[in-house]
């Protein structure tokens, strides 16, 4: 039987791969436990998971209604972008007569997960089809620690890495001046569109990345940041360089708070 102490090699940093196999049970191992024990591991598996870290975010009635958890990151199977998962846990108040809102107990009732990317390096490498990418512990992913800027999330892997790049080379473009926007809908005008996309290829306030409709071949990429919405047209093919873009167009997100 293998031992569950495996929870015990999770300092307050990343835990070396090499270190949680010592004491990993194998697929014989795990499917020989009963409901209870397998509960029991299952839960130490997640724990090994986790980073140390979390935070707690109030809703519109400053009641912190969410707790937010985040996995380690791993590789994603394109070179130079990372996944980790974001743990969401959602809490209700319990009324108390007399207690003001903010001091009334909490209890959670809903989790959910989001997948979130992060680049790593300015361009995401596609490999080609039939070649398999790094490993989940392979590569500079594992090195990567903490909650930092640049996440956001996208429809896959896929998705991101191409979008990621698609938005690379409109900032290069941009930066270039051979780029204009064929719609800018924005309060600054053209400044404020490119400024914006710039900064999100720096990983900048990058909320999201997801495909949209267009005519065969062409790619289609819907970039969203906290201000703007970006619609980047692109030749077809993974490989989407500077010479790839064929149109950006950029409208104001509406934040409702």
């Amino acid at each position: 039987m293998v031992s569950l102490s495996r929870m015990a090699l999770i300092a307050a940093a990343m835990v070396p791969v090499e270190a949680l196999a010592q004491e990993a049970a194998s697929t014989s191992q795990r499917l020989a436990l009963s409901p209870q024990a397998a509960g029991r591991m299952a839960r130490g598996d997640l724990e090994s998971l986790l980073l140390p870290g979390g935070q707690f975010l109030t809703g519109s009635h400053l009641i912190a209604n969410e707790g937010y958890l985040y996995t380690r990151p791993i590789e994603t199977g394109f070179p130079g972008l990372c996944q980790h998962d974001q743990i969401i846990i959602s809490y209700s108040a319990v009324s108390q007569p007399g207690v003001a809102a903010r001091d009334q107990p909490l209890v959670p009732y809903a989790i959910r997960t989001n997948v979130e990317y992060r680049a790593i390096q300015d361009r995401v490498k596609i490999p080609e089809k039939g070649v398999l990418g790094p490993e989940p512990f392979d590569g500079a992913c594992n090195d990567y620690s903490g909650k930092a800027e640049g996440w956001f999330t996208a429809t896959d892997g896929y998705t991101a890495a191409r979008g990621y790049n698609a938005l690379q080379a409109v900032a290069a473009r941009l930066r270039a001046g051979t780029l204009k926007f064929a719609k800018c809908d924005y309060a600054g005008g053209e400044t404020s569109c490119r400024d914006t996309a710039i900064a999100a290829a720096k990983g900048d306030h990058l909320g999201s990345i997801t495909r949209c409709e267009t005519a065969w071949p062409s790619n289609c990429f819907n970039i969203a940041t906290y201000s703007e919405a970006f619609v980047v047209r692109t030749r077809g093919g993974d490989s989407i360089g500077p010479d790839d873009i064929l149109s950006v167009e950029a409208e104001q997100q509406i934040v409702v708070t």
